[in-house]
C-alpha cells in the first residue's frame, strides 16, 4: 500500500513538472508484479536516463560519415590497390574526407603530441640521499670532534652538505612520474594533421585487403621497392588478427610493421615513411575522427562521470495482510 501510494505521488509530480523531469527521478520495480523492492535513481546531471548496461554517450555507431559533407568542395582521393602481385592493380578511387586528410597542418600540434607520447609514461629513478639517509646508510651521525678545545670549526656530522661524501640538499627524489595528459582536442588534431602531412607527401596508400599470395619476406620487400614505397612501411587494418601470410612475412622485416586502427598514433606514423591502409581502416579512422571532431556531449560526459548516476536502494518490508 505504501509503495503504491508513493509511486502514484511520484507519477503525479512528474506529470505536473513535465516529461523532461524524468531524468531527475526514476522509479524501478523489481519485476512486473512484485513491489517488495524499489530503486530510486537520482541523476545530478542532465544526462539521459538509461539502464546500467547502456551508455548514453556511445553514439558512434549512429554516425554516418557519408551524410557529413565537407565545406571545402571535392574530397581528396587515393587509388585502391591490390597486394596480389608485386606490381598490383588499381581497382578505383577512394574518397578521403577533407576534415581528416586535408586540414591545415600545424607542426606545433604534432610536436606537442610527440613530446607527450615520449614523456607521459616515463618514471625518473634518479635518487640522491640527503643527510639523514646518508647517516642511516653509511653512518657518521656523531660529532667528528668535541665542540670546543680543538681550535677547529664546530660540526655535528661528517654527512653535512658541506662535507665531501655528505648528504645533498634538495636533490632529486625517486620515483618521480612525468605523467601528464594532453588535452583531448590536441590529441585529435595531432592525428588529423599527421594524416594530412602524410597524404600531401604521397605517403598514404589504400589497398582492398592485406592478403598476399606467399609468406616469404622477399615478396614484401620486392613489392615495396617496386611500388616506390618507403623502406619503413606501416600496414593498418581494423581487426586485431591479420592474415597469416603478411604476418609471417613481416616477422623477419624490422622496418615493416602491422597495427590495428585503435593503436594508430602520431609517433608511429612519423617513424614509418609509408602508411598502407585498407578500405575499412580508412572508413573506421574517418568515422572515429569525424565523430570526435563534432561531438557536443564531451562536457556532459565528464560531468556525468564525476557526479552520477547515484543509486539508493530502499528495501521495504513486503505488505502483510491482516489475518
Amino acid at each position: 500500500m505504501l509503495i503504491s501510494k508513493l509511486a502514484s505521488s511520484c507519477g503525479q509530480l512528474l506529470a505536473k513538472n513535465g516529461a523532461n523531469s524524468c531524468d531527475k527521478l526514476l522509479l524501478f520495480k523489481n519485476g512486473a508484479n512484485s513491489c517488495d523492492k524499489m530503486v530510486f535513481r537520482l541523476y545530478t546531471g542532465g544526462a539521459t536516463a538509461l539502464p546500467n548496461h547502456e551508455d548514453s554517450f556511445n553514439t558512434l555507431e549512429n554516425v554516418d560519415i557519408k551524410a557529413y559533407k565537407s565545406q571545402y568542395g571535392k574530397p581528396q582521393e587515393a587509388w585502391i590497390e591490390t597486394l596480389d602481385s608485386v606490381e598490383g592493380d588499381r581497382l578505383g578511387l577512394k574518397a578521403l574526407h577533407q576534415d581528416v586528410f586535408a586540414v591545415y597542418p600545424r607542426v606545433d600540434i604534432i610536436h606537442q603530441n610527440v613530446k607527450w607520447q615520449r614523456t607521459y609514461n616515463k618514471i625518473d629513478y634518479n635518487h640522491v640521499l640527503n643527510v639523514k639517509e646518508m647517516i642511516a646508510k653509511y653512518g657518521g651521525g656523531g660529532k667528528p670532534w668535541p665542540q670546543k678545545g680543538t681550535g677547529r670549526a664546530r660540526h655535528g656530522s661528517i654527512r653535512s652538505p658541506q662535507w665531501v661524501d655528505g648528504g645533498k640538499v634538495f636533490g632529486p627524489k625517486a620515483p618521480k612520474s612525468h605523467y601528464y595528459m594532453l588535452p583531448r582536442h590536441l590529441r585529435i588534431y595531432g592525428l588529423t594533421h599527421t594524416l594530412t602531412i602524410k597524404y600531401i607527401q604521397d605517403d598514404i596508400h589504400v589497398v582492398d585487403n592485406l592478403d598476399i599470395p606467399t609468406d616469404e619476406p622477399s615478396f614484401l620487400t620486392d613489392l615495396i621497392k617496386t611500388r616506390g614505397w618507403g623502406k619503413s612501411t606501416l600496414f593498418i587494418d581494423t581487426g586485431d588478427f591479420f592474415p597469416t601470410n603478411i604476418t609471417s612475412a613481416t616477422d623477419d622485416i624490422q622496418h615493416v610493421n602491422l597495427m590495428p586502427v585503435y593503436g594508430l598514433n602520431v609517433i608511429s606514423m612519423l617513424k614509418h615513411e609509408t602508411l598502407v591502409l585498407t578500405e575499412r581502416a580508412v572508413d573506421e579512422i574517418t568515422k572515429k575522427l569525424i565523430f570526435a571532431l563534432n561531438r557536443t556531449d564531451q562536457d556532459a560526459k565528464i560531468k556525468f562521470n564525476y557526479t552520477g548516476p547515484k543509486e539508493i536502494q530502499l528495501n521495504l518490508e513486503q505488505y502483510r495482510p491482516i489475518v
